[in-house]
């Protein structure tokens, strides 16, 4: 992490769809409260991206 820890875990699971050898659909499933704290810690060292809105479409 930029801050300088290492210490991110998240422990979750990954669903792929392939079609034809190629990935047409990945949805990670992650811990979503671990993943806001971690992304909050990224904003305080000034990394902009880290505290920008969600996209969605």
């Amino acid at each position: 992490m930029a801050d300088g820890d290492t210490s991110y875990v998240n422990d979750g699971v990954h669903i792929i769809r392939l079609r034809w050898g190629k990935i047409v659909s990945l949805h990670p499933y992650l811990d979503t409260a671990r993943y806001a704290a971690a992304l909050q810690r990224l904003a305080g060292t000034g990394f902009a991206a880290a505290g920008a809105a969600p996209i969605e479409d």
